[in-house]
Protein backbone atom coordinates (compact mmCIF):
# COMPACT_ATOMS: atom_id res chain seq x y z
CA UNK A 1 0.00 0.00 0.00
CA UNK A 2 1.97 3.36 -1.18
CA UNK A 3 1.95 6.51 1.53
CA UNK A 4 -0.19 9.37 0.15
CA UNK A 5 2.40 12.00 -1.58
CA UNK A 6 2.09 15.89 -0.01
CA UNK A 7 4.95 17.29 -1.93
CA UNK A 8 4.19 20.39 -2.95
CA UNK A 9 0.40 19.96 -2.02
CA UNK A 10 -1.88 22.65 0.35
CA UNK A 11 -2.63 19.69 2.88
CA UNK A 12 0.02 17.45 4.71
CA UNK A 13 -0.59 16.46 8.50
CA UNK A 14 1.82 18.48 10.99
CA UNK A 15 5.34 17.00 12.27
CA UNK A 16 6.79 18.19 15.66
CA UNK A 17 10.37 19.23 16.87
CA UNK A 18 11.80 20.70 19.58
CA UNK A 19 14.37 22.39 17.44
CA UNK A 20 17.48 19.47 17.62
CA UNK A 21 16.72 18.15 13.99
CA UNK A 22 14.42 15.48 15.49
CA UNK A 23 11.06 15.36 14.22
CA UNK A 24 7.56 13.44 15.26
CA UNK A 25 4.40 12.58 14.07
CA UNK A 26 2.62 13.97 17.38
CA UNK A 27 2.83 16.85 19.65
CA UNK A 28 2.83 14.38 22.92
CA UNK A 29 5.85 13.06 21.34
CA UNK A 30 7.83 15.99 20.90
CA UNK A 31 7.18 17.04 24.41
CA UNK A 32 8.02 13.38 26.19
CA UNK A 33 11.46 13.18 23.93
CA UNK A 34 12.27 16.96 24.65
CA UNK A 35 15.45 17.53 26.81
CA UNK A 36 14.49 21.30 26.90
CA UNK A 37 13.06 23.36 29.89
CA UNK A 38 9.49 23.85 28.66
CA UNK A 39 7.64 27.10 28.58
CA UNK A 40 4.02 28.49 28.06
CA UNK A 41 3.66 30.15 24.46
CA UNK A 42 1.43 33.34 25.79
CA UNK A 43 1.20 34.82 22.76
CA UNK A 44 -0.62 31.53 20.90
CA UNK A 45 -3.66 32.24 23.95
CA UNK A 46 -4.87 35.33 22.01
CA UNK A 47 -4.93 33.68 18.79
CA UNK A 48 -6.70 30.52 20.13
CA UNK A 49 -9.19 32.98 21.80
CA UNK A 50 -10.38 35.10 19.01
CA UNK A 51 -9.52 32.83 16.28
CA UNK A 52 -9.39 29.40 17.57
CA UNK A 53 -6.25 28.07 15.76
CA UNK A 54 -2.60 29.51 16.65
CA UNK A 55 -0.67 31.49 13.91
CA UNK A 56 2.63 30.07 12.00
CA UNK A 57 4.07 26.87 13.34
CA UNK A 58 3.59 27.72 17.03
CA UNK A 59 1.98 25.62 19.73
CA UNK A 60 0.81 26.19 23.10
CA UNK A 61 4.69 25.20 24.41
CA UNK A 62 7.30 27.88 22.74
CA UNK A 63 10.14 25.41 22.36
CA UNK A 64 7.57 22.63 20.29
CA UNK A 65 6.99 24.10 16.70
CA UNK A 66 5.01 22.61 13.86
CA UNK A 67 7.05 21.86 10.52
CA UNK A 68 6.43 25.13 8.34
CA UNK A 69 3.37 25.16 5.84
CA UNK A 70 4.36 24.28 2.25
CA UNK A 71 7.16 21.92 3.46
CA UNK A 72 8.40 18.53 3.41
CA UNK A 73 10.84 16.68 6.30
CA UNK A 74 13.09 15.41 4.12
CA UNK A 75 16.66 13.37 5.44
CA UNK A 76 18.33 16.29 4.93
CA UNK A 77 16.11 18.69 6.77
CA UNK A 78 13.09 21.13 5.78
CA UNK A 79 12.55 21.26 1.83
CA UNK A 80 10.44 24.60 1.56
CA UNK A 81 8.12 24.53 -1.71
CA UNK A 82 6.83 28.22 -3.29
CA UNK A 83 3.29 28.47 -4.29
CA UNK A 84 1.87 28.96 -7.94
CA UNK A 85 0.94 33.06 -8.94
CA UNK A 86 -2.35 34.13 -8.61
CA UNK A 87 -3.43 35.23 -12.19
CA UNK A 88 -6.57 37.00 -13.83
CA UNK A 89 -7.35 34.66 -16.63
CA UNK A 90 -10.46 34.62 -18.15
CA UNK A 91 -12.33 31.28 -19.50
CA UNK A 92 -16.14 30.68 -19.76
CA UNK A 93 -17.79 28.75 -16.77
CA UNK A 94 -18.48 25.68 -18.71
CA UNK A 95 -14.52 25.43 -19.61
CA UNK A 96 -13.27 25.71 -16.20
CA UNK A 97 -15.45 23.80 -14.49
CA UNK A 98 -14.88 20.87 -16.83
CA UNK A 99 -10.93 21.31 -16.50
CA UNK A 100 -11.61 21.73 -12.72
CA UNK A 101 -13.32 17.95 -12.44
CA UNK A 102 -11.32 16.29 -14.29
CA UNK A 103 -8.22 17.91 -12.60
CA UNK A 104 -10.38 16.41 -9.60
CA UNK A 105 -11.10 13.06 -10.95
CA UNK A 106 -7.14 12.68 -11.78
CA UNK A 107 -6.51 13.45 -8.26
CA UNK A 108 -8.46 11.17 -6.57
CA UNK A 109 -7.36 8.27 -8.95
CA UNK A 110 -3.83 8.39 -7.99
CA UNK A 111 -4.65 8.91 -4.01
CA UNK A 112 -7.06 5.93 -4.45
CA UNK A 113 -4.19 3.73 -6.35
CA UNK A 114 -3.77 0.52 -3.82
CA UNK A 115 -6.94 0.73 -1.70
CA UNK A 116 -9.29 -1.49 -2.60
CA UNK A 117 -11.68 0.30 -0.08
CA UNK A 118 -11.67 3.61 0.95
CA UNK A 119 -14.09 6.20 3.16
CA UNK A 120 -15.72 9.16 1.95
CA UNK A 121 -16.50 12.16 4.77
CA UNK A 122 -19.77 13.62 3.12
CA UNK A 123 -22.06 16.61 4.33
CA UNK A 124 -25.03 18.30 3.08
CA UNK A 125 -22.57 21.14 1.78
CA UNK A 126 -21.16 21.40 -1.83
CA UNK A 127 -17.68 20.12 -1.07
CA UNK A 128 -17.78 16.41 -0.89
CA UNK A 129 -20.29 16.57 -3.18
CA UNK A 130 -18.34 17.67 -5.45
CA UNK A 131 -15.67 15.44 -4.36
CA UNK A 132 -18.63 12.41 -4.43
CA UNK A 133 -19.54 12.92 -7.71
CA UNK A 134 -15.74 12.92 -9.31
CA UNK A 135 -15.19 10.05 -7.35
CA UNK A 136 -18.34 8.10 -9.06
CA UNK A 137 -16.87 9.45 -12.60
CA UNK A 138 -13.95 7.89 -11.90
CA UNK A 139 -14.76 4.70 -10.85
CA UNK A 140 -17.66 4.76 -14.35
CA UNK A 141 -14.26 5.76 -16.23
CA UNK A 142 -12.33 2.88 -14.67
CA UNK A 143 -9.82 4.97 -13.14
CA UNK A 144 -10.66 4.05 -9.72
CA UNK A 145 -11.07 1.02 -8.75
CA UNK A 146 -11.63 1.63 -4.77
CA UNK A 147 -15.33 0.83 -3.35
CA UNK A 148 -16.53 3.66 -1.72
CA UNK A 149 -18.06 4.21 1.69
CA UNK A 150 -19.70 7.63 2.86
CA UNK A 151 -19.55 8.39 6.03
CA UNK A 152 -21.50 11.46 7.78
CA UNK A 153 -21.68 12.82 11.19
CA UNK A 154 -24.53 14.52 12.64
CA UNK A 155 -27.97 14.56 14.25
CA UNK A 156 -31.02 12.19 12.12
CA UNK A 157 -32.97 15.62 11.77
CA UNK A 158 -30.77 17.67 10.13
CA UNK A 159 -29.95 18.73 6.69
CA UNK A 160 -26.71 17.25 6.89
CA UNK A 161 -27.74 13.75 7.50
CA UNK A 162 -30.59 13.59 5.25
CA UNK A 163 -29.22 15.29 2.06
CA UNK A 164 -25.84 13.28 2.48
CA UNK A 165 -27.72 9.85 2.67
CA UNK A 166 -29.70 11.51 -0.82
CA UNK A 167 -26.58 12.19 -2.63
CA UNK A 168 -25.23 8.53 -1.39
CA UNK A 169 -28.38 6.45 -2.71
CA UNK A 170 -28.35 8.58 -5.90
CA UNK A 171 -24.38 7.74 -6.73
CA UNK A 172 -25.04 3.92 -5.56
CA UNK A 173 -22.37 4.57 -2.70
CA UNK A 174 -22.49 2.92 0.77
CA UNK A 175 -23.33 4.93 3.22
CA UNK A 176 -23.81 4.94 7.58
CA UNK A 177 -24.44 7.97 9.79
CA UNK A 178 -22.28 8.59 12.61
CA UNK A 179 -24.59 9.92 15.32
CA UNK A 180 -23.34 12.94 17.46
CA UNK A 181 -24.22 12.42 21.26
CA UNK A 182 -23.17 14.65 24.11
CA UNK A 183 -20.52 12.09 25.20
CA UNK A 184 -19.12 12.98 22.25
CA UNK A 185 -18.17 16.54 23.30
CA UNK A 186 -16.54 15.10 26.47
CA UNK A 187 -14.69 12.32 24.50
CA UNK A 188 -13.59 15.26 21.70
CA UNK A 189 -12.15 17.55 24.82
CA UNK A 190 -9.79 14.55 25.68
CA UNK A 191 -9.05 13.87 21.89
CA UNK A 192 -8.15 17.64 21.10
CA UNK A 193 -5.91 17.55 24.08
CA UNK A 194 -4.21 14.03 23.72
CA UNK A 195 -3.87 14.03 19.95
CA UNK A 196 -3.58 17.34 18.41
CA UNK A 197 -1.56 19.54 21.71
CA UNK A 198 -5.03 21.36 22.25
CA UNK A 199 -4.61 24.24 19.77
CA UNK A 200 -8.14 22.81 18.07
CA UNK A 201 -10.11 23.09 21.05
CA UNK A 202 -12.89 19.61 20.94
CA UNK A 203 -16.02 21.54 19.20
CA UNK A 204 -14.27 20.93 16.09
CA UNK A 205 -13.89 17.35 16.09
CA UNK A 206 -17.51 15.95 15.38
CA UNK A 207 -17.45 12.43 14.55
CA UNK A 208 -13.97 11.83 14.17
CA UNK A 209 -13.16 9.77 17.01
CA UNK A 210 -15.87 7.43 16.34
CA UNK A 211 -13.61 7.43 12.94
CA UNK A 212 -10.65 6.86 14.63
CA UNK A 213 -11.77 4.19 16.70
CA UNK A 214 -13.42 1.85 14.22
CA UNK A 215 -12.09 3.07 10.83
CA UNK A 216 -9.14 0.23 10.40
CA UNK A 217 -5.90 1.04 10.50
CA UNK A 218 -4.38 2.80 7.15
CA UNK A 219 -7.57 2.66 5.33
CA UNK A 220 -7.89 5.99 3.19
CA UNK A 221 -10.25 8.46 3.94
CA UNK A 222 -11.10 11.61 1.90
CA UNK A 223 -12.40 14.86 2.50
CA UNK A 224 -12.88 18.29 0.76
CA UNK A 225 -12.63 20.73 3.14
CA UNK A 226 -10.32 22.92 1.00
CA UNK A 227 -13.18 23.00 -1.80
CA UNK A 228 -15.06 26.11 -0.65
CA UNK A 229 -11.59 27.94 -0.63
CA UNK A 230 -10.05 26.46 -3.98
CA UNK A 231 -13.26 26.22 -5.66
CA UNK A 232 -15.50 29.22 -4.72
CA UNK A 233 -12.78 31.50 -3.13
CA UNK A 234 -15.03 31.25 -0.02
CA UNK A 235 -13.94 31.12 3.37
CA UNK A 236 -15.81 31.60 6.49
CA UNK A 237 -18.84 32.57 3.94
CA UNK A 238 -16.77 35.45 2.34
CA UNK A 239 -15.20 36.02 -0.99
CA UNK A 240 -11.44 36.79 -0.54
CA UNK A 241 -12.29 39.95 -2.37
CA UNK A 242 -14.34 41.05 0.96
CA UNK A 243 -11.30 39.45 3.71
CA UNK A 244 -8.72 41.57 5.13
CA UNK A 245 -5.67 40.33 6.80
CA UNK A 246 -5.69 38.38 10.01
CA UNK A 247 -5.70 39.91 13.36
CA UNK A 248 -6.29 38.21 16.47
CA UNK A 249 -8.28 40.13 18.98
CA UNK A 250 -9.14 39.92 23.19
CA UNK A 251 -12.59 37.94 23.03
CA UNK A 252 -14.46 38.02 25.83
CA UNK A 253 -11.92 40.51 27.11
CA UNK A 254 -10.10 36.69 28.73
CA UNK A 255 -6.64 38.51 28.27
CA UNK A 256 -6.12 40.77 30.70
CA UNK A 257 -5.69 44.66 29.26
CA UNK A 258 -2.23 45.01 30.37
CA UNK A 259 -0.68 42.07 28.53
CA UNK A 260 -2.92 42.90 25.31
CA UNK A 261 -0.52 44.73 22.67
CA UNK A 262 2.39 42.81 23.66
CA UNK A 263 0.51 39.16 22.87
CA UNK A 264 -0.90 41.15 20.08
CA UNK A 265 2.05 41.89 18.27
CA UNK A 266 4.22 38.84 19.24
CA UNK A 267 1.23 36.64 17.74
CA UNK A 268 0.83 38.17 14.40
CA UNK A 269 4.81 38.09 13.85
CA UNK A 270 4.76 34.92 11.65
CA UNK A 271 2.29 36.61 9.51
CA UNK A 272 4.83 39.13 8.91
CA UNK A 273 7.38 36.30 8.07
CA UNK A 274 4.76 35.05 5.91
CA UNK A 275 4.77 37.99 3.80
CA UNK A 276 8.59 37.89 3.67
CA UNK A 277 8.38 34.25 2.54
CA UNK A 278 5.31 34.91 -0.62
CA UNK A 279 5.69 38.44 -1.36
CA UNK A 280 1.99 39.55 -2.43
CA UNK A 281 0.91 42.46 -4.73
CA UNK A 282 -2.59 42.19 -4.17
CA UNK A 283 -4.71 42.22 -1.21
CA UNK A 284 -6.78 39.62 -2.11
CA UNK A 285 -3.35 37.45 -2.46
CA UNK A 286 -2.27 37.65 0.70
CA UNK A 287 -5.86 37.40 2.47
CA UNK A 288 -6.01 33.35 0.72
CA UNK A 289 -2.42 32.76 1.23
CA UNK A 290 -3.17 33.81 5.18
CA UNK A 291 -6.10 31.66 5.11
CA UNK A 292 -5.09 28.89 3.76
CA UNK A 293 -1.73 28.84 5.51
CA UNK A 294 -3.49 29.89 9.27
CA UNK A 295 -7.40 29.31 9.42
CA UNK A 296 -7.12 26.10 6.59
CA UNK A 297 -4.14 24.77 8.30
CA UNK A 298 -4.32 25.50 11.43
CA UNK A 299 -7.86 24.85 12.44
CA UNK A 300 -9.61 23.04 9.69
CA UNK A 301 -6.89 20.56 8.52
CA UNK A 302 -4.84 20.03 12.09
CA UNK A 303 -8.27 19.17 13.34
CA UNK A 304 -8.68 16.63 10.45
CA UNK A 305 -5.13 15.58 10.97
CA UNK A 306 -5.88 13.10 13.98
CA UNK A 307 -7.12 10.76 11.25
CA UNK A 308 -4.05 10.64 9.37
CA UNK A 309 -2.61 9.21 12.91
CA UNK A 310 -4.36 6.27 12.46
CA UNK A 311 -5.14 5.97 8.92
CA UNK A 312 -4.43 7.97 5.92
CA UNK A 313 -6.03 11.16 4.72
CA UNK A 314 -6.65 12.92 1.82
CA UNK A 315 -7.71 16.25 1.44
CA UNK A 316 -8.91 16.37 -2.16
CA UNK A 317 -8.77 20.09 -4.12
CA UNK A 318 -5.02 20.07 -2.60
CA UNK A 319 -2.94 18.73 -5.46
CA UNK A 320 -1.04 21.55 -7.39
CA UNK A 321 -2.32 20.78 -10.30
CA UNK A 322 -6.14 21.87 -8.75
CA UNK A 323 -5.44 24.77 -6.94
CA UNK A 324 -2.78 26.42 -9.49
CA UNK A 325 -5.04 25.98 -12.09
CA UNK A 326 -7.80 27.84 -9.64
CA UNK A 327 -5.36 30.26 -8.71
CA UNK A 328 -4.67 31.19 -11.78
CA UNK A 329 -8.54 32.58 -12.58
CA UNK A 330 -9.90 35.48 -11.91
CA UNK A 331 -11.24 36.15 -8.67
CA UNK A 332 -14.83 37.07 -9.26
CA UNK A 333 -14.86 33.68 -11.79
CA UNK A 334 -14.51 31.06 -8.59
CA UNK A 335 -17.95 31.37 -7.43
CA UNK A 336 -21.22 28.86 -6.74
CA UNK A 337 -21.22 28.81 -10.81
CA UNK A 338 -18.65 25.93 -11.18
CA UNK A 339 -20.10 23.72 -9.30
CA UNK A 340 -23.34 24.92 -10.93
CA UNK A 341 -22.54 23.87 -14.33
CA UNK A 342 -20.22 20.64 -12.59
CA UNK A 343 -23.41 19.36 -11.06
CA UNK A 344 -25.76 20.23 -13.94
CA UNK A 345 -23.66 18.56 -16.55
CA UNK A 346 -22.49 15.76 -14.30
CA UNK A 347 -26.11 14.10 -13.01
CA UNK A 348 -29.62 16.21 -12.75
CA UNK A 349 -30.78 14.54 -9.94
CA UNK A 350 -27.56 15.35 -8.07
CA UNK A 351 -27.99 18.87 -8.89
CA UNK A 352 -31.72 18.69 -7.65
CA UNK A 353 -30.83 18.03 -4.57
CA UNK A 354 -30.65 21.19 -2.04
CA UNK A 355 -27.38 22.72 -0.21
CA UNK A 356 -28.19 22.19 3.69
CA UNK A 357 -26.92 26.13 4.07
CA UNK A 358 -30.30 27.37 2.25
CA UNK A 359 -32.03 24.15 1.96
CA UNK A 360 -32.15 25.12 -2.17
CA UNK A 361 -30.70 23.49 -5.06
CA UNK A 362 -27.75 25.65 -7.43
CA UNK A 363 -30.05 25.57 -9.97
CA UNK A 364 -33.21 24.48 -11.72
CA UNK A 365 -36.20 23.10 -9.07
CA UNK A 366 -35.02 22.24 -6.11
CA UNK A 367 -36.24 18.72 -4.75
CA UNK A 368 -36.44 16.95 -1.63
CA UNK A 369 -36.95 19.94 0.10
CA UNK A 370 -38.19 19.38 3.70
CA UNK A 371 -38.92 22.41 6.30
CA UNK A 372 -38.96 20.76 9.19
CA UNK A 373 -34.59 19.63 8.84
CA UNK A 374 -32.57 21.31 11.34
CA UNK A 375 -29.89 23.58 9.57
CA UNK A 376 -27.37 22.45 12.17
CA UNK A 377 -26.06 19.18 12.31
CA UNK A 378 -25.26 19.11 15.99
CA UNK A 379 -26.68 20.34 19.21
CA UNK A 380 -23.41 21.42 20.97
CA UNK A 381 -24.31 24.92 22.18
CA UNK A 382 -27.58 23.53 23.82
CA UNK A 383 -25.80 19.96 25.46
CA UNK A 384 -22.96 22.69 26.27
CA UNK A 385 -25.14 24.91 28.02
CA UNK A 386 -27.35 22.76 29.75
CA UNK A 387 -26.52 19.36 30.55
CA UNK A 388 -23.08 19.64 29.90
CA UNK A 389 -22.18 22.80 31.67
CA UNK A 390 -21.81 21.79 35.48
CA UNK A 391 -19.34 18.63 34.31
CA UNK A 392 -17.16 21.26 32.02
CA UNK A 393 -17.17 24.15 34.24
CA UNK A 394 -15.70 22.08 36.72
CA UNK A 395 -12.65 20.83 34.49
CA UNK A 396 -11.58 24.80 34.52
CA UNK A 397 -8.64 24.95 36.41
CA UNK A 398 -8.63 28.57 37.99
CA UNK A 399 -5.31 27.71 39.41
CA UNK A 400 -3.48 27.29 36.25
CA UNK A 401 -5.24 30.39 35.16
CA UNK A 402 -4.14 32.62 38.25
CA UNK A 403 -0.55 30.99 37.15
CA UNK A 404 -0.10 31.91 33.78
CA UNK A 405 -1.14 35.79 34.70
CA UNK A 406 -2.01 36.52 31.77
CA UNK A 407 -5.76 35.24 32.02
CA UNK A 408 -8.42 38.04 33.31
CA UNK A 409 -10.44 35.57 35.62
CA UNK A 410 -12.90 37.56 36.55
CA UNK A 411 -14.24 37.47 32.31
CA UNK A 412 -13.85 33.99 32.79
CA UNK A 413 -16.26 33.59 35.39
CA UNK A 414 -18.60 35.80 32.81
CA UNK A 415 -18.31 33.58 29.95
CA UNK A 416 -19.28 30.48 31.86
CA UNK A 417 -22.37 32.79 32.64
CA UNK A 418 -22.72 33.55 28.80
CA UNK A 419 -22.28 30.13 27.93
CA UNK A 420 -24.90 29.26 30.59
CA UNK A 421 -27.63 31.60 29.66
CA UNK A 422 -27.19 30.71 25.64
CA UNK A 423 -25.53 33.88 24.16
CA UNK A 424 -23.27 34.41 21.56
CA UNK A 425 -23.41 30.64 21.56
CA UNK A 426 -21.01 29.95 18.83
CA UNK A 427 -18.14 31.85 19.98
CA UNK A 428 -18.54 31.88 23.27
CA UNK A 429 -18.74 27.88 23.53
CA UNK A 430 -15.10 27.65 21.27
CA UNK A 431 -13.66 30.02 24.34
CA UNK A 432 -15.10 27.99 27.03
CA UNK A 433 -14.23 24.45 25.39
CA UNK A 434 -10.41 25.76 24.72
CA UNK A 435 -9.98 26.76 28.44
CA UNK A 436 -11.06 23.71 29.37
CA UNK A 437 -9.16 21.69 27.01
CA UNK A 438 -6.13 24.15 28.34
CA UNK A 439 -6.62 22.66 31.81
CA UNK A 440 -6.77 18.89 30.50
CA UNK A 441 -3.51 19.79 28.68
CA UNK A 442 -1.79 21.11 31.73
CA UNK A 443 -2.83 18.11 33.64
CA UNK A 444 -1.83 15.95 30.85
CA UNK A 445 1.66 17.40 31.01
CA UNK A 446 1.71 16.91 34.36
CA UNK A 447 0.48 12.84 34.28
CA UNK A 448 3.66 12.76 31.71
CA UNK A 449 5.73 14.53 34.25
CA UNK A 450 6.52 17.35 32.45
CA UNK A 451 6.32 21.10 33.94
CA UNK A 452 5.63 24.31 32.18
CA UNK A 453 7.04 27.21 33.10
CA UNK A 454 5.74 30.63 32.84
CA UNK A 455 7.70 32.91 30.89
CA UNK A 456 8.46 36.79 32.68
CA UNK A 457 6.29 39.50 30.50
CA UNK A 458 6.16 42.90 31.83
CA UNK A 459 2.97 44.43 31.58
CA UNK A 460 2.07 47.57 29.88
CA UNK A 461 0.96 50.51 31.68
CA UNK A 462 -3.01 50.65 30.78
CA UNK A 463 -4.70 53.51 30.43
CA UNK A 464 -8.90 53.21 30.99
CA UNK A 465 -10.90 53.55 28.29
CA UNK A 466 -12.23 57.33 28.11
CA UNK A 467 -15.98 57.92 28.35
CA UNK A 468 -16.69 58.78 24.70
CA UNK A 469 -14.83 55.00 23.81
CA UNK A 470 -16.90 53.49 25.86
CA UNK A 471 -19.82 54.81 24.30
CA UNK A 472 -18.63 54.20 20.79
CA UNK A 473 -17.94 50.57 22.15
CA UNK A 474 -21.16 50.51 23.64
CA UNK A 475 -23.10 51.59 20.32
CA UNK A 476 -21.27 49.45 17.80
CA UNK A 477 -22.04 46.20 20.54
CA UNK A 478 -25.25 47.17 20.46
CA UNK A 479 -25.93 47.78 16.61
CA UNK A 480 -23.81 44.26 16.23
CA UNK A 481 -26.66 42.73 19.15
CA UNK A 482 -30.13 43.98 17.49
CA UNK A 483 -28.28 43.54 13.63
CA UNK A 484 -28.78 39.37 14.34
CA UNK A 485 -31.56 39.91 14.37
CA UNK A 486 -32.06 41.51 11.28
CA UNK A 487 -30.82 38.58 8.78
CA UNK A 488 -32.48 39.60 5.46
CA UNK A 489 -31.14 43.13 5.99
CA UNK A 490 -27.93 41.83 7.13
CA UNK A 491 -27.57 38.85 3.67
CA UNK A 492 -28.97 41.79 1.15
CA UNK A 493 -25.92 44.17 2.62
CA UNK A 494 -23.20 41.46 2.20
CA UNK A 495 -24.94 40.18 -1.64
CA UNK A 496 -24.65 44.05 -2.13
CA UNK A 497 -21.07 44.86 -0.74
CA UNK A 498 -19.71 41.60 -2.90
CA UNK A 499 -21.08 42.62 -5.92
CA UNK A 500 -19.71 46.09 -5.41
CA UNK A 501 -16.18 44.58 -4.41
CA UNK A 502 -15.99 42.57 -7.50
CA UNK A 503 -17.36 45.19 -9.66
CA UNK A 504 -14.77 47.49 -8.52
CA UNK A 505 -11.55 45.01 -8.71
CA UNK A 506 -12.84 44.32 -12.23
CA UNK A 507 -12.21 47.65 -13.41
CA UNK A 508 -9.38 48.02 -11.81
CA UNK A 509 -7.73 44.69 -12.82
CA UNK A 510 -9.62 43.46 -16.19
CA UNK A 511 -9.84 39.68 -17.31
CA UNK A 512 -6.72 38.71 -19.07
CA UNK A 513 -6.85 35.92 -22.40
CA UNK A 514 -4.26 33.88 -23.12
CA UNK A 515 -3.41 36.51 -25.80
CA UNK A 516 -2.59 39.53 -23.76
CA UNK A 517 -1.60 38.04 -20.20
Amino acid sequence: MKSIQYNGSLYSPPQYTTGDGIWFKSFNEAAINSKKLLSWDLPTFISMISMYYPLGDTTLITEIKKNPWMSAVTEKGIELFDLPPHGFRFAKANVIADHFFNLLIEELAFACQGYSTGYLLLSGGLDSRIIACALREGINQGQIKTEITALTWGKKDSRDVRIAEMVSSELGFKWKNIELQPSTVLKNIDLAVWKLGCITNGYHLHGMSWVVENIPADSLIIAGSFGDGIGRAEYSGSHILELSSLRPFNRFGLIKDEYVSFLHNQSVVPLSDLGKRFPWTYKYEIAEIERQSQYMRNLIAHAMSILDQNSNLHQAFTSRKVFSYMWSIHPSLRNDGIYRRILDTYNGNIAGIPWARTNRSLSGNTGHVDPELSRSFNNYREWIATILYDQLFAMLDFDLFRHVKVLNIDNVYRLGKIVKEGTNGYHASNAFLWLIGLSRFNAMLKELGIEVMVPEIQPARFRSVNKSKRSRYFLSSLLRNNMYFLTREKKLYKRCRKKFLIWLFLLKHPFKTERNS
